[in-house]
């Protein structure tokens, strides 16, 4: 009555995103992802509540909490993930599906897996699922992405934004890194995937103390308005 989805970097590996997003619309069950699943559910999609744990939402820790069917796609449990790893999902029954069999019971015991291949393994599920709904569920997924949303009430001004951006362009030059950014975006001020040469120390100390004069002018000139 209560399924929930928890999507693994097995499913970007495996290219399963059609299929789990064909699973969760055929049973109508929310899905949380981790940073290494992020890409297989769409993030503007209504059963989507976001990443799980301890850097997740808090619809997603208290939905995989209170659901009583947990399928696991490619993931692997780790600590950041479980937390407690006596209280993780304690009230549902666990289905694990994963390539590599060194991952089934290993952080997690679960009541059911499958070994195979994320993406032809869901193929096959798909042929065999009925199609399920569950209103209530979903209403309660979204009572609790409502009230715990991923918002924050203060906006950047341009001039802080500028600033932070310059700092980590700084600090990316200083280190000599390869970094990807879309260009289209414009989230960086340097070319995409190029490899920048180091700046000095005394660059990257200029942009921060920039940084924290602009963060300290916003704040201080937020407290008069």
């Amino acid at each position: 009555e209560k399924p929930f989805i928890f999507v693994g970097g097995g499913c970007v590996i495996s290219g399963a995103d059609q299929e789990v997003r064909e699973l969760a619309r055929r049973i109508q069950a929310p899905v949380c992802d981790t940073l290494m699943g992020k890409g297989t559910f769409p993030g503007e999609d209504p059963l989507y509540t976001g990443m799980v744990g301890m850097h997740g939402t808090k619809a997603s820790d208290l939905g995989v909490t209170e659901c009583d069917l947990l399928i696991v796609l490619g993931a692997r449990f780790s600590d950041r993930v479980t937390g407690n790893t006596k209280t993780f999902a304690h009230n549902a029954k666990i289905l694990q599906i994963d390539v590599d069999a060194a991952e089934i019971n290993k952080n997690i015991k679960v009541d059911a897996s499958v070994i195979g291949d994320v993406k032809e393994v869901l193929k096959r599920l798909l042929e065999e699922i009925p199609k399920k709904e569950h209103p209530e569920w979903i209403a309660h997924i979204q009572e609790l992405k409502s009230k715990y949303p991923l918002n924050y009430k203060y906006t950047l001004s341009p001039r802080l934004t500028f600033s932070l951006m310059l700092f980590l362009s700084a600090l990316v030059r200083f280190l000599g890194s390869t970094v990807e950014t879309d260009a289209a975006e414009g989230l960086l001020p340097f070319s995409s995937g190029t490899l920048v040469p180091e700046l000095t120390a005394e660059a990257i100390l200029f942009s921060a103390c920039l940084t924290a004069f602009s963060i300290r002018r916003e704040f201080t000139s937020s407290l008069w308005i």
